[in-house]
């Protein structure tokens, strides 16, 4: 009964509008609770927007992530690599 530490990294695909909301499972389910979510977003090359990612709905299952621009370059696709660390048990 110990903690469970996963660690994912995922694609989205942000398209230069201000807000985006993807759901994201976890590899292993949490058999009782996600306790923390730590993540990062690695931008495309330049140019390029900056997002910052937040979350407001964290389950045993998945997470939400909500991505919101601050500051925009240009209007052009990207993908967008993240990097999720989830502590759990």
């Amino acid at each position: 009964n110990g903690l469970i530490i996963q660690w994912v990294i995922y694609t989205v695909t942000l398209s230069g509008n201000d807000r985006y909301e993807y759901y994201i499972s976890f590899p292993v389910t949490f058999p009782n609770k996600a306790l923390n979510i730590q993540t990062s977003v690695q931008s495309p090359s330049a140019p390029h927007n900056t997002y910052i990612a937040d979350t407001d709905s964290i389950t045993k299952t998945s997470i939400r992530f909500c991505f919101t621009k601050v500051f925009s370059t240009n209007t052009t696709t990207g993908e967008y690599k993240c990097h999720m660390l989830s502590v759990g048990y």
